[in-house]
């Protein structure tokens, strides 16, 4: 199996169908720098075939379409976004609902990005224990960072070293609200000079907040600073009708590779 732990990414989230992966994978320059993230979404209730929120349904896959999005390709990180879970269910059955998750995604899986309020550490080590190879994303969103000071965020984020791979700083949660690039380089850098060994591999950061072709110049000043920073996008990439709309993926994608990133983590 090829190593994806420790590699940097350029996301999209919001895949519901094969076309739209084959569409993304084309948009791909000969032999990309970065691994290109297909992010699907999936939560506590989509597997279940719970209705959602009218806005949200479009962009998650029926529980039996969700294998079929991840294909076998050096290029990309499939992984899956899963939520929904908050203060909904105990530690041991988080555990559960993620192996659960985790087996329909299938052997093209590479992990998961957890989208939700600092889960706990005991659930990742158990977790660990069946994927020890899985790449897990650990989303801080605006809720997760909420009357938290930069030095108890850090803290915070240092109990999740050795389990997860990447934090993802993410005001927006899908919802296309810009992030504001010089508070996650001010964080960047203090990271930097508390735990200098986190951003060799073992522990790298990611941005999110409404991002697309246009708006790609806000995380331009953060990728220069620190090279091995993720970016993922969502919200901006839909359709009127909530689902990804193939010419916004297809200029994200190429104006994100033109992007001045020399490595890939």
């Amino acid at each position: 199996m090829l190593q994806r732990r420790g590699q940097s990414y350029i996301g999209v989230t919001g895949f519901t169908n094969k076309d739209q992966v084959h569409r993304a994978l084309d948009c791909l320059p000969p032999n990309p720098n970065r691994l290109l993230m297909i992010g699907v979404l999936a939560s506590y209730k989509s597997v279940r075939g719970i209705p959602l929120r009218p806005q949200w349904q479009a962009r998650y896959p029926a529980k039996a379409e969700i294998a079929n999005l991840f294909c076998d390709d050096e290029r990309v990180l499939n992984l899956l976004h899963f939520g929904g879970v908050d203060g909904d269910i105990s530690e041991d059955d988080l555990l559960d609902e993620l192996l659960r998750v985790r087996d329909l995604a299938g052997s093209n899986c590479h992990g998961f990005q957890l989208n939700m309020i600092w889960p706990s550490r005991l659930v990742l080590e158990c977790y660990r224990e069946d994927y020890p190879h899985d790449v897990i994303v650990l989303q801080v969103g605006s809720r997760a960072q909420q009357q938290m000071s930069e030095i108890d965020l850090l803290r915070r984020l240092k109990r999740y070293f050795g389990l997860a791979d990447h934090f993802l700083l993410d005001p927006s949660g899908g919802q296309g609200k810009p992030f504001q690039p010089q508070v996650a380089i001010s964080l960047l850098k203090q990271i930097s000079e508390w735990y200098p060994n986190w951003f060799g591999g073992a522990f790298l950061p990611a941005v999110a907040g409404g991002l697309c072709a246009q708006t790609l110049p806000l995380v331009e000043p953060v990728v220069k600073a620190f090279p091995i920073t993720s970016f993922d996008a969502e919200g901006r990439l839909m359709s009127e009708v909530g689902q990804l709309d193939d010419q916004l993926v297809a200029d994200y994608i190429q104006a994100s590779f033109n992007l001045p990133i020399s490595q890939i983590g």
